[in-house]
């Protein structure tokens, strides 16, 4: 054969046959691909339409799933990694050196050490014939180190069946049928200066100061030690978006040496104007740790033996207790409300196990930050007080009297952003310590009427009986102020005990259903309460003349939803499914928001259907009519539209199970209007069923 003839045959061969001339990328991704589960399809393009970008732009892939079959899939789902970005994407692009994910190895190294790092998200797409749509920013992941052309996949996690649980290893995975090809530019250095000052700006503007993932996210991806060095500024664990945080230390975690990111790591940690928070801490201690083992890694780590691992873990403690003890021997440079988050911080991460063993802190230290941690509380932020005495058990191990001055402290001059739940709160721990003084403060707060009294919030006090204090509000009941009637009746209704039956009763009897709305939800909470029977006779008739009136004097603008907020006894119920069949559509309104208190799983969407289906019945002509007939339209909006959204928002909230999933394609049958439909299509778009 002639060399001219074989050269043509092998061109020939190429020709006809692509798979000969792929390259190696192409040829990774036809392998991936062939693993993908069959049934499931996913496309791929990039979401701006654009074909080029700068380095530091935001490069957002769009998703587009198909399934052969319905109810086979759902996709979308999420597990998020300590930098809120998901571990079940996965990206492949024909520059590996050239595009890589800074953060990959080092959280890695993390889990293996310390334990899983991240959250799920539920999938909320159910796939079928039509697209569905979902997208993921990839310079979330990727850093384009250099300019040039890419060729980029996608292998995603985040397809599951529709009842399968969303953990860290997601669903198969699934290829991209397409490789997606985009250009990256130089990075334009002032543009990516001017947007960094932009950032911290908004985040410092008062008011009303914004760092949210959004800003966080572009520090990331645009990556200049501008950006590092913003990000840690804006890492001041009091951003109203916990996220932000996350992401802003993963930007400084990102940096593109060690000694960076540890130099803005400590530089961070002495900052005595701001919060050193546990994370801080820790992250810090693992980079030190990282860089003094240069060769670890997570595969060495998940082969070693328990002994090296139990090393390993011992030296990342040893320096999250070095840096610890820095910074408790510095507190009391930083203001009192930085002194006393970063005392809570200090205190907690005390709790921590790395392995079998705490952290290496002489005990006395211990003892110092838990005792200055509890003196420090009155300056705690109102949101870190809240959840440092909801968490109250940590103090257990402190002198009750030390515990009981400074409770006392915070009862007396709790925060102005929420007065009436400090309090509640700090009065639950005072009587576990001294019950007869939370009986007085309490005492003390409700007969100071000229006080304010959060009547939401009665209902969770559970207050102890007494006597004495039952007299006191009943003689201020009797007096027949109506103001003061108001503020005591729902207490009474509450707390009160039998022995002030006959007084009350003889109160309530002097306008028997004509009470203000204010006053006698309180005291025919505390007839049903006391003496049922007596409760049931009078509620009916108090509930036909409230309907009959009307009235705005109800602290949630009715009758029948105070007495529920209050107590949702079963006496109650008959009057609910009675209300919610009411032809009054005010009325009905009550039953259908009452009737979904409690667990929501338990919302019995069976009369809320009924209901439904008697108001679609009522109005059979809406679309046509109420576009031509104005008075036809006021109608509806007298109550009628009210009802239609309560009912829409029950079966949007009933649990998911199949029974329910079923209701709700009814319900959906049955809506008025476009907004009830719309409200139960994303329900049941969101349903796993």
């Amino acid at each position: 054969m002639s060399r001219r003839f074989a050269l043509g045959t092998l061109l020939a061969l190429a020709w006809v046959s692509p798979g000969i001339c792929l390259d190696a990328f192409d040829s990774q991704h036809q392998q991936a691909l062939a693993g993908n589960p069959p049934g499931v399809h996913l496309q791929i393009s990039l979401d701006s339409g654009q074909t080029s970008f700068h380095i530091g732009d935001t490069i957002q892939i769009k998703y587009e799933f198909m399934a052969d079959s319905s109810a086979q899939y759902v996709a979308g789902a999420r597990y998020l990694d300590y930098g809120q970005r998901s571990v079940l994407e996965s990206f492949f692009t024909d520059r590996p050196a050239d595009a890589r994910d800074p953060l990959q190895d080092y959280w890695a190294v993390h889990e293996t050490l310390a334990g899983h790092l991240s959250a799920p998200r539920e999938p909320n797409l159910k796939l079928g014939v039509s697209p569905q749509f979902d997208s993921v920013e990839v310079t979330h992941y990727l850093r384009f180190l250099k300019p040039g052309r890419y060729r980029l996949y996608v292998v995603t996690r985040s397809v599951l069946s529709p009842r399968a649980a969303v953990t860290e290893q997601g669903g198969p995975p699934i290829t991209s049928d397409n490789i997606v090809t985009f250009q990256v530019l130089p990075q334009e250095l002032q543009t990516a200066s001017r947007e960094v000052a932009q950032i911290v700006a908004r985040a410092q503007e008062q008011p009303l100061p914004r760092f949210t993932p959004l800003e966080a996210f572009r520090l990331f991806e645009i990556a200049t030690p501008q950006a590092r060095k913003a990000s840690a500024s804006l890492y001041t664990r009091r951003n109203p978006s916990v996220w932000a945080d996350d992401i802003a230390l993963s930007t400084i975690l990102a940096a593109p040496t060690l000694s960076e990111a540890i130099a803005l790591l400590r530089g961070r940690l002495e900052e005595t104007s701001l919060v050193v928070d546990e994370r801080l801490i820790t992250e810090l201690s693992l980079v030190e740790f990282i860089e003094q083992n240069p060769q670890l890694t997570a595969s060495r780590i998940r082969s070693s033996d328990r002994a090296a691992v139990v090393r390993w873990q011992a030296e990342w403690s040893n320096r999250i207790a070095a840096n610890w003890l820095q910074v408790a021997a510095s507190i009391d440079r930083r203001p009192p409300d930085i002194r006393a988050s970063t005392l809570h911080s200090l205190d907690h991460l005390n709790t921590y196990y790395f392995g079998s063993q705490m952290l290496p802190i002489p005990a006395a230290e211990r003892d110092r930050i838990r005792l200055q941690h509890l003196a420090a509380m009155p300056d705690l932020p109102y949101q870190e007080l809240a959840n440092d005495l909801l968490n109250f058990r940590w103090a257990q191990t402190l002198p009750s009297d030390q515990v009981l001055a400074v409770l006392k402290q915070i009862y007396a001059a709790p925060p102005a952003q929420n007065v009436s739940f400090i309090r509640e709160i700090a009065l639950k721990e005072i009587s576990k310590l001294d019950h007869e003084e939370a009986q007085v403060l309490f005492r003390e707060h409700i007969l100071d009427l000229d006080t304010p009294l959060d009547w939401n919030r009665l209902h969770s006090m559970n207050l102890p009986p007494s006597a004495d204090l039952d007299a006191e509000l009943t003689r201020i009941l009797e007096d027949r102020w109506t103001e003061r009637m108001s503020r005591v009746a729902p207490i009474i209704g509450l707390y009160a005990g039998d022995s002030v039956l006959p007084r009350v009763k003889k109160v309530f009897e002097v306008y028997g259903p004509d009470w203000p709305c204010s006053i006698e939800a309180g005291l025919l909470t505390y007839f049903l309460r006391v003496d049922p029977k007596y409760g049931s006779e009078k509620l009916g008739p108090a509930l036909s003349a409230y309907y009959d009136r009307g009235g705005s004097d109800c602290h949630q603008g009715n009758l029948l939803v105070d007495l529920a907020i209050l107590r949702n006894g079963p006496e109650l119920r008959p009057f609910v499914v009675s209300a919610l069949d009411d032809p009054r559509p005010t009325v009905a309104v009550a039953g259908a928001r009452v009737i979904a208190f409690g667990d929501q799983a338990k919302i019995p969407l069976e009369p809320l259907l009924a209901r439904l289906h008697a108001l679609h019945d009522e109005w059979p002509d809406f679309d046509t009519r109420s576009q031509v007939d104005p008075e036809y339209l006021r109608k509806w909006n007298a109550g009628y539209g009210e009802l239609e959204r309560i009912l829409a928002i029950d079966f949007a909230n009933s649990g998911d199970t199949p029974q329910n999933a079923t209701y709700r394609k009814q319900a959906l049958d049955s809506c008025v209007t476009d907004s009830c439909r719309n409200s139960l299509r994303q329900r049941i778009a969101r349903s796993r069923y």
